[in-house]
């Protein structure tokens, strides 16, 4: 991947699919060949970065992951199974954890990050989006027979016959069990017993337009999927259906930040909105700046810190009504960011990660 992180909207699409075709020729080699451990995993730039209190585990280019558990001071490379870029992390608690990337990859570590095994590769999706949706068309399952025909599609254009092109961008797990993953035209999968099988709800959506899905969250009961042209969708458990919410924006949305009471969604050109009321009426929160909001991260009580590309860092607790600028080093672009306990902040940038002590707001 072109050392830029898609879940919190630092890639464009069509950089994301050209770094993808130009592995294409590889793709054997990367979802069967272990990532290099090498010092050089040390210098690439981390993607997506997560955090269960000190300890850390980020994921790059490459199939680099690498995890600190003293908050960022020490680093190591994990045992990573494959080569392929990765786009996202996240850990349930301090030993389980799932990452997601390039060619369709879904990855899990049960000892908090130091050893990965591949759970899902484009290849075993290709088999499963083409048997689920041509058993369903045959059945005479309509949106089985549209699904189907797209998935054609995407696989006459891949490079790779057998590989399914489409990277995850996301992942999310509401326990051990169930979770699901997102990604690139609107693709979805779920599971319900830890990721040894897996249905397809690509059609569980509304998203006909198949708009991708950057990012996910959940406020502890409801989960959320924000994406492209303004998306957001909101799980309706009884129906098993994620349904859109309209949202007064129409750019793109790389993440969404959900707690009882609020939600902000936050993307392009600085753009935040926040919802009191489940997402019936929006708010803009006011950044002031043209940079994207790449983050939106819990830091204790009502304090929320939103974080830009550009290395601005801000701090409400009012859920972004009064915002405040917080003075720390902006030293280059900022891929990916995570809270280290309440008032320690971790930055990725092209050169390594870097902790900081936030100052209180003023």
């Amino acid at each position: 991947m072109n050392i830029r992180s898609i879940r919190v909207g630092l890639i464009s699409l069509a950089v994301l699919l050209a770094a993808g075709a130009a592995a294409a020729s590889l793709q054997a080699d990367v979802l069967t060949s272990a990532a290099q451990v090498t010092p050089l995993a040390f210098r690439s730039p981390l993607v997506n970065i997560t955090s269960v209190g000190p300890h850390l585990v980020g994921v790059g280019p490459r199939g680099h992951i690498l995890i600190s558990a003293d908050g960022g001071r020490l680093w190591r490379q994990a045992n990573v199974p494959v080569r392929a870029d990765l786009t996202a992390v996240r850990m349930l608690d301090a030993r389980l954890g799932w990452a997601v990337g390039h060619d369709g990859l879904v990855l899990r570590t049960e000892n908090g990050g130091a050893d990965w095994i591949k759970v899902l590769d484009g290849r075993s999706v290709r088999t499963l989006l083409e048997q689920s949706y041509q058993a369903r068309a045959e059945a005479g399952d309509a949106a089985a027979v549209r699904i189907k025909s797209e998935i054609d599609r995407l696989m006459a254009q891949s490079a790779s016959s057998d590989v399914m092109p489409n990277p995850f961008l996301d992942v999310i797990f509401s326990d051990a069990r169930e979770g699901f993953v997102v990604g690139a035209f609107g693709l979805v999968l779920r599971t319900l017993d830890g990721g040894k099988s897996w249905e397809p709800w690509i059609e569980r959506a509304d998203n006909d337009r198949r708009l991708h899905f950057y990012g996910a969250a959940s406020d502890g009961s409801t989960l959320f999927f924000a994406g492209e042209q303004g998306l957001l969708c909101r799980l309706d458990k009884g129906a098993d259906h994620f349904t859109a919410i309209p949202t007064p924006y129409n750019g793109t949305f790389f993440g969404v930040y959900a707690a009882r009471g609020l939600l902000v969604a936050h993307g392009l050109r600085g753009n935040a909105w926040a919802s009191e009321d489940d997402g019936a009426t929006w708010r803009k929160i006011e950044t002031g700046v043209e940079a994207s909001i790449i983050a939106a991260l819990p830091a204790g009580g009502a304090r929320l810190i939103l974080v830009s590309q550009a290395g601005h860092v801000f701090s409400t607790k009012d859920g972004g009504r009064s915002l405040a600028a917080l003075q720390v080093p902006r030293q280059g672009e900022v891929l990916a960011a995570t809270m280290v306990g309440e008032k320690q902040l971790a930055l990725t940038r092209h050169g390594g990660v870097s902790v900081l002590t936030l100052p209180a707001a003023q």
